[in-house]
């Protein structure tokens, strides 16, 4: 038995295989570019951190992971945000690496 269809069945096939593609992309691409959720700094500096803050200066701490796709995007837009500064700040970038990584994974 020969399956026959009729050219409006293939044009509503078409149409909704389309319009299912389009929503998975719209899905996902939504995913990608929402951002996380904003947290508010300490009220004081951690008594036992190794990093330095200078006192009545802003201090910038921003956590990268070498192997991140989104640690050179990170890093241009924190690039943007200190040419944007009027004042004095410092400004850290912590690169993360895992316990028990061989020597040279960070590059």
């Amino acid at each position: 038995m020969k399956a026959s269809f009729s050219s409006w069945q293939v044009t509503a096939g078409v149409l909704l295989w389309g319009a299912i593609v389009f929503t998975g992309f719209k899905v996902v691409s939504d995913y990608q570019t929402t951002p996380g959720t904003s947290a508010d700094a300490p009220a004081q500096w951690p008594a036992h951190s190794r990093i330095q803050r200078v006192p009545g200066q802003s201090t910038l701490v921003m956590l990268a992971h070498p192997r991140c796709v989104c640690t050179r995007a990170s890093l241009v837009e924190l690039n943007e945000i200190m040419a944007r500064v009027h004042e004095p700040v410092t400004a850290y970038v912590l690169f993360a690496k895992p316990d028990g990584v061989a020597a040279g994974w960070e590059d």
